[in-house]
């Protein structure tokens, strides 16, 4: 299956490093070229007190076949592009049928304060 990414440039970094928690959103970039499972939505907020970063976000199945183990993966980078922080999470449930969408929360911690976040829907986390 083809996996849509959710991407948010960090435009308002001056109100994230003051800790105003700024929310934002974002639609998937899949364009006309529709993913079978995509990130539908996401949004994340920043705890400056915590230096972390909390994200929310739902999984679409769009296709005709069950999907195991749906979640997320997370990756923050620095204005140079570098890799600070790679997470994943998983959703509140262990299969998505078709159709159906599902809620992902998770929480990272950057050693750095990032300019990008990538949010990608992941499937087969959990599943031993």
């Amino acid at each position: 299956m083809k996996r849509c990414i959710c991407m948010i440039a960090f435009l308002a970094v001056i109100g994230i490093a003051l800790g105003a928690g700024i929310p934002a959103t974002a639609q998937d970039g899949c364009g006309p070229e529709h993913a079978a499972f995509f990130v539908s939505s996401c949004s994340w907020s920043y705890n400056a007190a915590e230096q972390r970063f909390h994200v929310e976000a739902t999984v679409t199945n769009d296709s005709e076949e069950w999907v195991n183990g749906p979640g997320i993966s997370v990756r923050l980078y620095d204005r140079d592009g570098a890799e600070l922080v790679w997470a994943w999470g998983e959703a509140e449930v262990r299969q998505l049928a078709p159709g159906e969408s599902a809620p992902v929360s998770l929480s990272v911690q950057p050693k750095a304060l990032p300019r990008q976040i990538r949010v990608t829907a992941e499937e087969g986390l959990g599943m031993t």
